[in-house]
């Protein structure tokens, strides 16, 4: 008879087995995820997945003034993707540390670390808002892109840098041996490069990230323009931003070029394209070049062309002009500061900025000694001042003085005194009947009395401001001897030497009190002073004084002024 006992067991052994196994099963089912179990048990590659992100704020990116968005009327261009993200938007943990320790150890552009860092931000949003377009799915890029994607989002950007690399080699290499399929895979090949391009500016290495924009370029189809234009603005743009404009110089060249023959030469984005290369021109100091380019923007602008483009081309012109002056190129300054002032009054433009380069103007053409042109400057500059501050403002002192002293210049003493008549008007109302700013005036009144021979009315100008001077800042104050020296030389030009004697020593003492014995501002006063000496007979004295004149002036370079 067969042994029940010793089967009852096996089989309860193996039901417990089977039991036992179930129920870790379970555990394990409910302690796992769902997807990590079913690659374990599929044998499938485990993607890599961004870690949990916390959560940073950040700014959606902003255009910058000098590199408006590349939108053409007639040009396809690439997807632009979506929208800019939110300031609500997140940025992941991860990816926002590796962007600031690179920030933090590493040199960048000419600007604070948060400006840095902020504009690090916006490539980096931009180059996940590229990688979440669905692209083509019959490329090594379209096969790698989720992996990027995961790449980046995580902060591991050598990787992220190398798949794409790869990727695009392959795309490249595909597309020239399938002419059917060239055009679009060298297109995403292009991209590939120029979003490595990106995430090296994210990194902050400039080198390598202009090469990679630069073989985007290289890469792209002949039927593709739309692509070619927007390649060429990011190499450029990147080349500005890495503090290298001479190497933007050459895609921004490229792109004119191209948007002139596709669109009409005054058309906004030609206009834009054009004017980014006359900043680029200024910056680089090829003002001849900068000017021709303003005035070709100049011939096809169009009525319909938006008010905007005008202001900056109009801008350009001062900025080019500024720029002549600042290299001392003085004769040049002229032709682009005409038409500046001329677009300026069409265009009816702040008065503030109208009067400041009709005063620009008229001290270029005092220097090139054009007086009428300056005179007519400086009082354009005053009508426009007096309209925008009132005939009785002091800010518009300065400007009336320009106008005075011009006048002077051209001997026109009459209308230099009333024009200095109007400055003192408009002073005494302000600092009151005396102040050191009306003793100067006085003087000033003084000179043109003195050259319009009005002797009796010069001397007495010159008394009351050197009386006013002495009073307020005392009898050693320099402004003492700036009166004395005017009312000595007014003793000498009527040939009364004997009186200026001492008007005119005492002057060489408070010069000497005031700046020292060997001050250049003792050049004109000692001067003075030994034509005086000579006039009354003492030629020794003159002598001695002379040399010591001359002494002064060899050691600081000073002219001396003719004798008397």
């Amino acid at each position: 008879m067969p042994d029940f006992g010793t089967k009852g067991n096996l089989i309860l052994g193996a039901f417990a087995l089977v039991v036992g196994l179930w129920l870790a099963f379970v555990v394990v089912r409910a302690l796992l995820p769902a997807d990590l179990l079913r690659r374990l048990l599929t044998s499938e590659e485990i993607a890599e997945k961004p870690p949990a992100a916390k959560l940073h704020p950040r700014k959606p990116p902003q255009p910058t003034p000098d590199m408006p968005p590349l939108q053409p009327a007639t040009l396809e261009h690439p997807d632009p993707g979506p929208a800019p993200p939110s300031p609500s938007d997140a940025l992941p943990e991860a990816a926002w540390a590796n962007l600031a320790a690179i920030n933090r150890v590493r040199p960048g552009a000419p600007e604070t670390q948060a400006d840095r860092l902020k504009r690090m931000t916006e490539v980096f949003l931009g180059i996940v808002g590229g990688l979440s377009i669905e692209g083509r799915d019959d490329t090594a890029y379209g096969h790698a892109r989720t992996k990027v994607l995961a790449s980046v989002g995580s902060g591991q950007f050598e990787r992220a840098q190398a798949l794409p690399e790869a990727a695009s080699a392959k795309d490249a290499m595909l597309g020239r041996r399938n002419p059917a399929r060239l055009s679009g895979v060298l297109s995403e090949a292009s991209s590939t490069r120029a979003m490595i391009g990106d995430l090296k500016s994210t990194q902050l290495q400039p080198a390598d990230s202009l090469r990679f924009y630069r073989e985007a370029v290289a890469l792209v189809p002949t039927d593709n323009p739309g692509l070619l234009l927007h390649t060429l603005d990011r190499w450029s743009q990147a080349a500005i931003e890495a503090g290298d404009p001479a190497t933007a110089m050459a895609p921004l060249q490229r792109a004119l070029e191209l948007r002139e023959a596709a669109l009409r030469p005054g058309h906004r984005e030609t206009m834009a394209s054009r004017d980014r290369l006359i900043g680029l021109y200024i910056e680089l100091g090829d003002l001849a070049a900068a000017e021709e380019l303003a005035h070709r923007s100049q011939s096809v602008e169009q009525d319909g062309m938006e008010t905007h483009w005008g202001q900056e081309l109009t801008k350009r012109f001062s900025q080019i002009a500024k720029a002549y002056a600042k290299a001392g190129k003085v004769k040049e300054i002229m032709g682009p500061l005409i038409t500046c002032i001329e677009r300026m009054q069409q265009s009816n433009s702040d008065p503030n900025e109208l009067g400041a380069h009709h005063r620009f103007m008229g001290q270029t053409a005092k220097k090139l000694d054009q007086l009428s042109v300056a005179e007519d400057q400086f009082d354009r500059a005053v009508e426009v001042y007096r309209k925008l501050y009132g005939p009785k403002d002091i800010k518009l002192v300065p400007h009336i003085d320009a106008l005075a002293f011009c006048y002077f210049d051209q001997r026109k003493y009459a209308d230099a005194l009333g024009s200095m008549r109007e400055a003192e008007a408009i002073e005494r109302e302000t600092y009151g009947a005396f102040h050191t700013q009306i003793a100067s005036r006085l003087f000033s009144i003084g000179r043109c009395q003195h050259a319009l021979s009005d002797i009796a009315d010069a001397e007495k100008s010159y008394k009351q401001g050197v009386e006013m001077c002495e009073t307020i800042s005392g009898g050693n104050h320099a402004d003492v001897a700036t009166g004395l020296s005017l009312l000595g030389a007014l003793y000498m030009g009527t040939g009364r030497p004997a009186e200026a004697v001492p008007v005119v020593e005492r002057a060489v003492g408070i010069i000497e009190f005031a700046y020292g014995l060997d001050h250049p501002h003792m050049v004109p006063c000692l001067s003075l002073l030994g034509d005086v000496y000579r006039q009354v007979g003492r030629v020794q004295d003159a002598d001695k004084i002379e040399h010591r004149a001359r002494d002064i002036a060899t050691v600081h370079s000073v002219k001396m002024a003719p004798a008397a």
